[in-house]
C-alpha cells in the first residue's frame, strides 16, 4: 500500500487536478462525503446523533464543512465551529462554507458533550506546533471526552515525521485521503490516529504517487511468498536452513530460530551448536537436526564454518552465539565468503560491528533492534528511535544488505538498490506482546525459511515481519499480551499461514 510524505501528497493533489482533470471542489466534495460516511459508521445504529465539526480555515476545514452539511441532511444534530474568522476562508473551502446555509447545521459551540467530534482543523500540509485558536480547539476536543474522528490526520500530528511538537488530537479513528501519510505510521502517529481507513476520493492515486519509496506491507506480500505447495513437492523443495549459534548459557536462541524456520515452512533445518548442546536441540524439537560443531570455551569458532556445504540453502548466524573472540572469528569466516544467503542477527550483528569496513559477501538480511542498529552505526539507541527511517537506510546502505529494523513499526530497507533513496517498507502488524525474550530469534527463523525456499531477501524480510507480527497478535488474543512467550508466537504461525492459504485457495 502506498505511503507518502506531506510534500508527496501535495504534489499528488496538484497532479490529480492538473493531469487527471479532477477539480479541487470535486476532491473536497468526495472527501467530505467519505468523512460523513465514516462518521455514520462510528455512530452505529444511533439515528439522530449530536455531532460537532471543528474546522480550520484551509482545505481540511472545507472537507469538514462538506461533511457537516451531509450529516445534517441525514438528520443528525450538527454544530460547526471555526478556528478562524469566516473572512479568512478562500477558494473551495469558502464555497463549502457557504453551502452550509442549505442545511440545518449551525455555526455554534455544542450545547453539551457531543456524541461524536470531527477534527478538521489542520490537514496534511500543516507544519509546526498549533497556535492560537487552533491549539485551543484541540485542547477543547480532548476536554469533551467524546469519540473523535480525525479527517485526513489528527490535527497537530506532523504528516511526515510522526511527531507532535505541540497540542495534538488523539483520535478514535482517522479517515485519510489518497494514501496513508508516513507520519501516521511513525513516532506517536499510531497512538494518535486510532483505527485508520484510506479513501481514494475518486482518484487512482497510484499513478501520481509512483515515485514514493515508502510502502505499507499487507497480507498480499506474505501470500506471494507462501504460495500453496505443489502436489509433487517434497522436503527438498523448501530448502535446508542451517542455524549457527548457541553457547553454554544461550542454547535456547538457536533452537527457537530453528523451530520457527520449520513451523514457517522450511523443508529441513539443522541447528549447529557447540557439541555439548546438540542433545538439547533434539530434546527440544525432534524435527530439528543437530550438528555438534567445534567450539572454544563453549562458543562456536571459525572451524564451525566448515559445516556449511552445498546442501544448505541459507545460513542463520547469531542467535545465542556469544561475544567471544572465537564467535567473532566465525562471523568473519561465514560472512566474508560468497555463498548461500545469510540471516545475521543478535551476536552476529555485534561481531559485525567489531569489524571496521566489513560487508557481508553473501546475499544478506540483517535484523537489528534499535540498540544493535546504533552499535552498527556508532550511534545511540535514542538517536535510532528518534529517526528510525534514517537509521534503517544507513544500515542497509552501509552494508549493502536488506536491513530489518525491529520496532513499532518494523522498517525494512533494501540497501542493494541505491544510495540515498533506497525503498523502505513499513510493517505495522506488531504488538507489545512481542516485547519478550526470544521473539527476535523466531523472526530470524521465519526470514531464513523464506530465503531457503528461494524468496528474494527483500520479499523474505517483508513477509517474515508481517507474519511474525500477526502470529504475535494471535498469541496475544489467546493469552493476553503479558503472558505471551516466543514459543507461543511459533505456535501461532500455523494459524497465520493457514489464513494465507485460504486467501490463495
Amino acid at each position: 500500500m502506498l505511503v507518502v510524505t506531506a510534500d508527496m501528497m501535495r504534489e499528488m493533489d496538484r497532479r490529480a487536478m492538473a493531469e487527471g482533470g479532477m477539480p479541487g471542489i470535486a476532491l473536497m466534495e468526495n472527501a467530505g462525503a467519505a468523512a460523513a460516511t465514516a462518521a455514520v459508521r462510528m455512530l452505529g445504529p444511533k439515528a439522530r446523533a449530536s455531532i460537532h465539526v471543528v474546522c480550520g480555515p484551509g482545505n481540511n476545514g472545507g472537507d469538514g464543512f462538506c461533511a457537516a452539511r451531509r450529516l445534517a441532511v441525514a438528520g443528525h444534530n450538527v454544530t460547526v465551529e471555526l478556528t478562524a474568522e469566516p473572512e479568512r476562508l478562500r477558494g473551495d473551502a469558502l464555497i463549502q462554507y457557504r453551502s452550509l446555509a442549505a442545511s440545518s447545521a449551525r455555526i455554534a459551540r455544542p450545547p453539551r458533550t457531543p456524541d461524536l467530534v470531527l477534527d478538521c482543523v489542520l490537514g496534511t500540509g500543516a507544519a509546526g506546533a498549533p497556535r492560537g485558536a487552533a491549539a485551543e480547539a484541540i485542547e477543547a476536543m480532548a476536554a469533551w471526552g467524546a469519540p473523535i474522528l480525525a479527517v485526513d490526520l489528527p490535527s497537530g500530528l506532523d504528516a511526515t515525521s510522526g511527531f507532535a511538537p505541540g497540542p495534538v488530537v488523539r483520535a478514535s479513528r482517522t479517515i485519510t485521503f489518497g494514501a496513508i501519510k508516513l507520519g501516521m505510521l511513525l513516532g506517536c502517529g499510531p497512538d494518535l490516529c486510532g483505527d485508520v481507513a484510506v479513501d481514494p476520493i475518486g482518484c487512482d492515486w497510484t499513478a501520481y504517487g509512483a515515485g514514493s519509496p515508502y510502502s505499507l506491507v499487507g497480507s498480499e506480500v506474505a501470500a506471494a511468498c507462501w504460495r500453496p505447495r505443489r502436489r509433487t513437492a517434497h522436503k527438498g523443495s523448501y530448502g535446508h536452513v542451517l542455524v549457527l549459534g548457541g553457547s553454554a548459557r544461550m542454547l535456547g536462541a538457536p533452537i527457537l530460530a530453528g523451530h520457527a524456520a520449520l513451523r514457517s515452512g522450511a523443508g529441513l533445518v539443522t541447528v549447529g551448536t557447540p557439541a555439548a548442546g546438540a542433545a538439547s536441540v533434539i530434546g527440544a524439537c525432534p524435527a530439528l537436526m543437530a550438528a555438534p560443531l567445534p567450539d572454544a570455551d563453549g562458543s562456536l569458532d571459525e572451524r564451525a564454518a566448515e559445516a556449511i556445504d552445498g546442501r544448505h540453502t541459507v545460513v542463520a548466524l547469531g542467535p545465542g552465539l556469544g561475544r567471544s573472540e572465537a564467535a567473532l572469528r566465525l562471523v568473519r569466516a561465514v560472512s566474508g565468503v560468497a555463498g548461500a544467503p545469510l540471516v545475521l542477527d543478535a551476536d552476529g550483528l555485534y561481531a559485525l560491528s567489531r569489524m571496521p569496513q566489513a560487508k557481508p559477501a553473501r546475499p544478506c538480511v540483517m535484523t537489528p533492534h534499535h540498540g544493535e542498529a546504533a552499535r552498527l552505526l556508532g550511534s545511540t539507541a535514542e538517536a535510532v528511535a528518534a529517526d528510525p527511517l534514517t537509521a534503517v537506510r544507513a544500515v542497509a546502505e552501509r552494508f549493502g544488505v536488506v536491513a530489518l529494523l525491529k520496532g513499532s513499526p518494523t522498517l525494512v530497507c533494501d540497501g542493494r538498490v541505491s544510495v540515498g533513496d533506497a525503498p523502505v517498507a513499513i510493517v505495522n502488524t506488531g504488538t507489545p506482546a512481542l516485547a519478550t525474550a526470544g521473539t527476535g530469534d523466531v523472526l530470524t527463523g521465519i526470514v531464513a525459511s523464506l530465503l531457503a525456499r528461494g524468496c528474494d531477501p527483500w520479499d523474505a524480510a517483508r513477509a517474515a515481519a508481517w507474519a511474525h507480527g500477526m502470529a504475535g497478535r494471535r498469541a496475544a488474543k489467546r493469552l493476553g499480551s503479558e503472558a505471551v512467550t516466543a514459543v507461543d508466537v511459533i505456535d501461532q504461525l500455523a494459524g497465520t499461514l493457514a489464513r494465507l492459504e485460504r486467501m490463495e485457495a
